[in-house]
């Protein structure tokens, strides 16, 4: 069969703030929303779905790069133009966190169109967006997609995300919950937990936790280790260095 087309000189660059669940990231995308160059963040749970499946092999590498570069052109056009914009208040995503609302009205009163937009990627404006547990399957989306991605991963002390996990957990078949699962025994399992399922569906809600959080975080140090240069594609910023030295941080 022919490849998919989809070049990455029609993507603008790409910057994917990741971590564990409730390891502050909430905390440090509307910062970095503020810097020269970046987008306001989208949380959106579709690229980090489709890289795990590249990375377990259940998408060769052009279906991958034309669905997650034609993810990124769509919402980096949409937002160019203030289309979706989401104006709630206390939403972590809501344009009031990142933006000020002159920015907002000039793109809701803009006449761009879709002529305009390859104007637009020539401005240095990354598509910027929050994921979750993306880390640990990165080394592929770098491989794929070499020079556009850049990884802010942050980390925190898995011993303080143990409740954090627990909570959210509780609710884990809920309808809205979007994070890539697998079947097994009729019972949903988190993707990171594909290769010890049996386990997953013997266990508590309790041990379930502990044991997600700290083999998460092994994946994901892990696949750190792996990544060939990572000063090049990957940043790690630690929850801690974030709230005693915010300036060092943002410097990098």
């Amino acid at each position: 069969m022919l490849p998919y087309k989809r070049d990455a000189l029609s993507s603008p660059r790409v910057i994917l703030l990741d971590g564990l669940w409730g390891s502050g990231k909430s905390l440090l995308a509307p910062i970095v929303s503020t810097l020269d160059g970046v987008s306001p963040f989208l949380i959106a749970s579709h690229p980090e779905a489709i890289t795990h499946m590249l990375a377990r092999n259940r998408l060769t590498d052009d279906v991958f790069k034309f669905l997650f570069l034609n993810s990124v052109i769509e919402r980096s056009y949409a937002a160019s133009i203030g289309r979706g914009i989401n104006l709630r208040i206390w939403d972590d995503s809501s344009y009031f966190q990142t933006l000020g609302l002159w920015e907002i009205l000039k793109r809701l009163a803009s006449g761009s169109s879709v002529r305009d937009f390859p104007d637009g990627l020539a401005r240095p404006e990354a598509y910027f967006q929050l994921t979750h547990l993306l880390t640990q399957s990165a080394e592929s989306l770098l491989r794929v997609l070499p020079g556009l991605v850049t990884v802010i991963n942050i980390q925190r002390n898995p011993a303080f995300l143990f409740s954090h996990w627990e909570k959210y957990l509780r609710h884990w078949d809920r309808k809205r919950e979007l994070t890539l699962a697998v079947e097994f025994q009729e019972a949903k399992v988190p993707f990171f937990a594909e290769q010890w399922a049996e386990e997953w569906v013997s266990l508590s809600l309790a041990e379930r936790s502990a044991l997600a959080v700290a083999r998460c975080a092994s994946y994901e140090r892990n696949a750190l280790a792996r990544i060939g240069n990572p000063r090049e594609s990957v940043y790690t910023v630690y929850f801690e260095d974030l709230l005693t030295a915010p300036e060092k941080v943002l410097l990098r």
